[in-house]
């Protein structure tokens, strides 16, 4: 005999009769009228919008440091270590860091002031809230998110925000179950901060599962003063394998890329291809034969495939912004120098003379063989 209150199918038969009240009802008319996705990288490589990124690396590393300064930037809408961000409202949630003696005194050194930061940064120092892997702390999150129009949410560390064993799959089924899945349903990007165990090796510590829902898989390493983020999987295409990155203090507190990555991959190629043919004025309705050709005028090598590939991503309807101007297709491989103090500097602080070199471009990557 059933407990009175278990639920049976023939309770919901009129709530279901029609496909529009399924739970979830993906409508084929509407997913096929929109324009293809392309993925819109906050930082390039490690951070895109409405994805889930988790970054792992051993302690003292430099993790919270790096994305910090990744926050500041993409608030203010400035270079992370030479590469173009996407200017985004961001959530950092901090149970490691104090306010004062960490937070205040590294974005100081940063250059950044209060009013560059108070619009689109929010910093939630040891936050009140519900464990993550509750219903009540996903609700609280999201509500969060929803209520202050948040873009991207950065959890410094995850492992702080659980009640579960850490070592559980179950934890972490329930994390994405209240907090992850809440998250990706408005569309909001997360970027987890975390430990590995004691063999590097095998990534984060915790369950096998800990993993499993992460659509960008990042791994955080320090090696004789060099920080290398390495993009070790994930359900998007990556622009390269890795950054290379040191930490400097002068003009202000920066990370500068100490070895750019030399090699493209066909993702990071088609990016910046269509760049150079927007930059150069060509119109975005052009054929394949015409993609080639102008190509050929432009000196740009690309193999069949990615020229394709470049003239069926111009053709994808664009939204004007309120100056009535295209964006760019997305946020990808526009590294102008290794240090973005080389062309920028936050407001009110005076460089020397002679930091005022105008920075030499880079030339674009060689193709890779066969792409």
């Amino acid at each position: 005999m059933n407990n009175q209150n278990d639920s049976t199918p023939e309770e919901f038969f009129d709530r279901y009769t029609t496909r529009a009240n399924l739970p979830g009802y993906l409508d084929f008319e509407e997913l096929f009228a929109t324009p293809p996705h392309n993925e819109i990288w906050l930082i390039p490589n490690v951070i895109a919008k409405g994805r889930m990124t988790q970054i792992h690396g051993p302690a003292k590393s430099g993790k919270s440091m790096a994305l910090l300064s990744m926050a500041a930037c993409i608030a203010t809408g400035t270079q992370f270590a030479g590469m173009k961000s996407t200017q985004a409202k961001v959530l950092y949630l901090d149970y490691e860091n104090n306010p004062q003696s960490d937070i205040r005194r590294r974005l100081e050194k940063m250059g950044y002031h209060a009013g560059q930061l108070q619009q689109n940064l929010l910093i939630l120092s040891f936050p009140d809230i519900p464990c993550l892997d509750t219903n009540d702390g996903g609700a609280h999150l999201a509500a969060i998110v929803e209520m202050h129009e948040i873009d991207l949410v950065i959890i410094d560390t995850v492992s702080r925000t659980i009640s579960g064993e850490e070592n559980s799959n179950d934890t972490w089924s329930r994390f994405y179950n209240y907090t992850g899945k809440r998250l990706k349903q408005l569309g909001t990007a997360v970027a987890r901060i975390d430990h590995i165990g004691k063999d590097p090796s095998k990534g984060a510590r915790g369950g096998s599962s800990k993993s499993t829902d992460v659509d960008i898989l990042c791994a955080f390493t320090e090696s004789k003063k060099i920080v290398t983020i390495t993009f070790l999987d994930g359900r998007i295409k990556s622009l390269f394998t890795k950054i290379d990155l040191t930490l400097e203090d002068e003009p202000v507190l920066h990370f500068r890329q100490v070895n750019p990555p030399a090699t493209a991959t066909p993702e990071m190629r088609v990016i910046d291809i269509c760049a150079e043919l927007d930059a150069a004025g060509y119109p975005r309705a052009m054929t394949n034969s015409e993609t080639r050709e102008a190509l050929s005028k432009l000196k740009i090598p690309a193999a069949k495939i990615v020229s394709e590939e470049v003239a069926r991503r111009r053709k994808e309807p664009q939204s004007l912004t309120v100056n009535n101007e295209l964006p760019p297709i997305t946020w990808g491989w526009h590294l102008v120098s290794s240090s973005p103090y080389a062309k920028h500097v936050p407001q009110g602080y005076k460089t020397h003379p002679r930091k005022r070199q105008r920075p030499q471009r880079l030339q674009r990557p060689r193709p890779i063989t066969g792409q």
